[in-house]
């Protein structure tokens, strides 16, 4: 959620614009965030729509697909397998470019690098 790792700052956080997209649309999201939580409910409101988890696997569990906006160092090497296993789709948006591609590919992932190729 955070604009950028080990903060809790989220002036002109790419999650806000995202989340209120992807609300706008109808989807219902779940967010997390290590540190920013505090402020992050202060710019996106908790409801029907969004709600706010305590581990970044409970906010994958049952999604349709993950979406990375913050590259902290705890988000670089998840168990994939057990990420697979959350998600009802292996898709992932990298909206910082932290996971090798090949590597999701080689693992049944669909992957997306903002970005890349």
């Amino acid at each position: 959620l955070a604009f950028k790792p080990n903060t809790d700052d989220m002036r002109e956080a790419p999650a806000i614009t995202v989340t209120e997209a992807l609300r706008a649309r109808g989807a219902k999201v779940r967010v997390f965030d290590p540190v920013a939580m505090e402020q992050a409910r202060k710019l996106i409101p908790e409801g029907a729509d969004c709600r706010y988890c305590e581990s970044a696997y409970e906010a994958i569990d049952g999604a349709d697909g993950l979406v990375l906006l913050t590259e902290w160092n705890e988000f670089r090497n998840p168990d994939w397998s057990q990420v697979k296993k959350l998600l009802k789709q292996p898709k992932i948006m990298d909206g910082r470019n932290i996971f090798d591609p090949a590597l999701l590919k080689k693992n049944g992932f669909e992957y997306v690098g903002v970005g890349r190729r």
